[in-house]
This record gives structure tokens, C-alpha cells and sequence, in this order.
């Protein structure tokens, strides 16, 4: 049964690395991507624990290493731009030896290095999807049809995958009460290998330069006061932005008058998704699609590398029987995913509270650890 044809709908971090995984041990992994070429924006991801033991059996934990975004200095500042608050890098993100961090994009690209023998269909998508005895029939965007033995929804928070199998997003779907944007613009800080928050209630920025880049990427936190606002509703999404965060100082203005200008702008909510089971049948979903912890867990690039290499390992293990993989994995990971899902609400609730903006660090960082060792490969 090992060569079963397994069709990966998504060319994210879970995707890729399933991918990677299903290939070593025998399967034909197919990736379908509605881009027409690989999404590399993002912020910087964080590769420790659990996460930094499999990138070692990807074989691909020197070349990110070489490649690594980690900055050397943080700065919390005020509304004037008074520093309020310097650490070194190290200990702002909790480094130790098998912690560091990486441009999500440069994590998506080095993996696709490892995948030059697998077929990856690009800007297109399932329009259409049926399973049966033999499979699961698969008729695309652009019409055409094709039989893939399983089908992995690792398609991200607003999952086509997920629609199609298990029902409406807001069935599963919960919103953390706060939105998230993401964008890269040009260093006119002059910021080396440096980041820069600037916090205040309901809302935060932060800026940073990656090691080996001439630009900044900024990400925008904040309590959307029960804004509502389409993910897909770019001009929405901007006006938003533009309300919340004017007028409130430093250099706001000017970085966000780059908005408009960047190629690579994010908008979202911080939400979770939660799933009584993660599969139906010949259908499985991984990552954000099946179980997002949100941004604020920290662990979104943990979960998705986790995810992967269990579901492949089951795989592999019966042998392509993917009723008890399924089964496997889903008792393997469900621990896992609670305890990083309870970190992210745990940051979210912070960050919302009236009486105290602070993330509780030492509490939050217990939670983290937990939350990073929940699970043994």
C-alpha cells in the first residue's frame, strides 16, 4: 500500500514538510498551491524544541542555521520613542542551543529544495471534491479531473480542504478578539539585526530587521473592538488599520504610509480552529486547517512540522492503512495541540485585559515550555 497517490492541498510549512515526509518513506505526494508560486511573505518563525529535532531529520538544519532571522537586540519603546526597555536577542526570545528563528518564506523555500522530484501544481485549486471505495476524486479550478488515493487539507485557518469534508468554517472556527497584519517595507529605521515594540492597551507594533536583509517586516496586533472585517476585503482591511492605529505616536504614520505599497501585505484574524476529529474517511487536515493554535501561541511552525512528520510516521508505520493512521495521529498530536492552543488563549487574554497589558511573562513562558514538550517522537 505504500505507494498510495496522497494529494497536499496547501504549499505551507505543513504541507512542504509532509511532503518531504511521505516521499522518504515511499508514498507519491502530490502539492497543489492556489498561488501561482510559492507564498514566501510572513514574519519570523520560531524553530525550537520538538520543531528543531525534525528540521534535523529533514535534513535541512544547517542551511537554516546559515539562514537565521534571530535578532541580536530588542527595544520596547514609549509614544515618544523613549526606550523603556533593551535586552539582547537571546534573551527577549528565550534562545538557548536548539532555538532560533527563521523567515517563515526561507523555512518554505529550503524545504521546496528537498522536493525537486515531486509534482507541485500551482496556481490552482479543488473545485470539487467525492470520495469512494477507490479513493478520492478530485475536479480542479481550471477542470480538470484527477483520482488521488487521500487528500490533506494543509490549506491554513480558512481551509477550502475543511469546507468541502467537515462542514462551514464557523462551525469551527474561534475568534481570539484580535486581528493581526503583516507586512515588509524599507528599513527606514535603520535597524540592524534589531526589533522594536511599541505597546500600547489593546494594541501593539512590532518591527524588526532580519539578519541578511535590507528591508523591515512589521506586524500590527490589535483589539478590533468588534470590528468586523472580511479577510478577504483588502480595502477593509487597510481602513481598519488606518483607524486604530492613528494618532497614537512615534513613527506610526510614516510606517504605515507603506501599507499601500507592499507587495506581501497579511490581514487576519487571530482566531483558533477547533475540531472534535481532523478526519473523514480518506481525509485528513494538518496544521492551521485542522488545529491553529493562532499567532500568538508561537508555536503555529511547531504545530505544522509536528503535525506532518506524525501523520507521515503513522503512515509509514501500518504500512499505509490510513484508518488506524488516521486514528494513530490524532491520539499521537491531540495533547500537543491542546496544550499550545491554551498558550495562545493565554496570550490572547493578556493582551485583552483592561487591568494589566503585560503577557505575564514568567507564567506565560512555563506554559510555553509545557506546551513545547507535550508530545515525544
Amino acid at each position: 500500500m505504500k505507494n498510495q497517490r496522497i494529494l497536499i492541498s496547501g504549499m505551507g510549512v505543513a504541507g512542504l514538510a509532509l511532503a518531504y515526509f511521505l516521499k522518504q518513506y515511499g508514498f507519491t505526494p502530490t502539492l497543489l498551491e492556489r498561488a501561482t508560486s510559492l507564498r514566501t511573505g510572513g514574519f519570523k518563525v520560531d524553530i525550537r524544541g520538538i520543531a528543531f529535532e525534525i528540521v534535523k531529520r529533514m535534513q535541512i538544519l544547517e542551511t537554516l542555521l546559515v539562514k537565521h532571522a534571530t535578532v541580536i537586540r530588542a527595544r520596547e519603546i514609549d509614544a515618544n520613542g523613549k526606550v523603556l526597555n533593551e535586552v539582547k536577542g537571546a534573551v527577549f526570545n528565550a534562545l538557548s542551543n536548539n532555538d532560533f528563528e527563521i523567515l517563515r518564506g526561507t523555512l518554505c523555500e529550503t524545504i521546496l529544495t528537498k522536493l525537486t522530484d515531486v509534482e507541485c501544481l500551482f496556481g490552482n485549486n479543488i473545485a470539487y471534491a467525492e470520495q469512494n471505495s477507490e479513493g478520492v476524486n478530485i475536479k480542479f479550478d481550471l477542470g480538470n479531473s484527477r483520482q488521488f488515493d487521500l487528500l490533506v487539507g494543509a490549506d491554513g485557518l480558512h481551509s477550502n480542504v475543511r469546507r468541502l469534508f467537515f462542514g462551514e468554517e464557523k462551525n469551527f472556527f474561534k475568534d481570539l478578539g484580535l486581528f493581526i497584519s503583516i507586512y515588509s517595507m524599507p528599513n527606514i529605521l535603520e535597524l540592524d539585526q534589531e526589533e522594536i515594540l511599541f505597546q500600547l492597551p489593546n494594541k501593539f507594533i512590532n518591527v524588526y530587521n532580519a539578519r541578511q536583509s535590507d528591508c523591515l517586516r512589521v506586524a500590527l496586533v490589535f483589539n478590533g473592538n468588534n470590528l468586523k472585517v472580511d479577510y478577504k476585503d483588502i480595502k477593509a482591511q487597510k481602513n481598519a488599520i488606518y483607524l486604530v492605529y492613528a494618532n497614537i505616536g512615534w513613527r506610526t504614520e510614516e510606517l504605515l504610509s507603506y501599507i499601500n505599497k507592499a507587495d506581501d501585505f497579511y490581514f487576519d484574524n487571530i482566531a483558533q480552529i477547533h475540531m472534535p476529529k481532523w478526519s473523514c474517511e480518506r481525509v485528513i487536515l494538518i496544521g492551521d486547517a485542522g488545529y491553529c493554535g493562532s499567532p500568538l501561541s508561537g508555536q503555529g511552525t511547531s504545530l505544522a512540522l509536528v503535525g506532518a512528520y506524525v501523520l507521515a510516521d503513522e503512515l509509514h508505520k501500518l504500512d499505509g492503512d490510513y484508518e488506524q493512521a488516521f486514528s494513530q495521529y490524532e491520539k499521537r498530536l491531540w495533547p500537543f495541540v491542546e496544550a499550545n492552543q491554551a498558550l495562545g488563549q493565554f496570550t490572547a487574554d493578556s493582551l485583552l485585559s483592561d487591568t494589566d497589558n503585560s503577557f505575564e511573562f514568567e507564567k506565560r513562558q512555563k506554559m510555553f515550555f509545557e506546551a513545547s514538550n507535550a508530545i515525544k517522537l
